[in-house]
């Protein structure tokens, strides 16, 4: 088994506050995601595994983030 924690922060370089007490400055969501079914080694071995762990880094910035574009006449 392994685990993954993901952070959902605003860059430092933009100089966030901390918008929770306790998680740290920027930091919009934190979670732990267990892998029942793969070790350290798979892990570092198996893209498939590498790409799933990407797949879930862009569907929490999805969930957390937008960027609305709008035209300006």
């Amino acid at each position: 088994m392994v685990k993954i924690e993901y952070t959902v922060k605003i860059k430092d370089s933009q100089n966030p506050p901390e918008f929770y007490k306790g998680l740290g400055k920027g930091v919009i969501s934190k979670i732990t995601i267990e892998y029942k079914e793969v070790n350290e080694e798979e892990l570092a071995n198996n893209i498939v595994i590498q790409k799933g762990i990407v797949d879930q880094m862009d569907e929490l910035i999805a969930e957390h983030f937008e960027v609305v574009p709008k035209l300006i006449k």
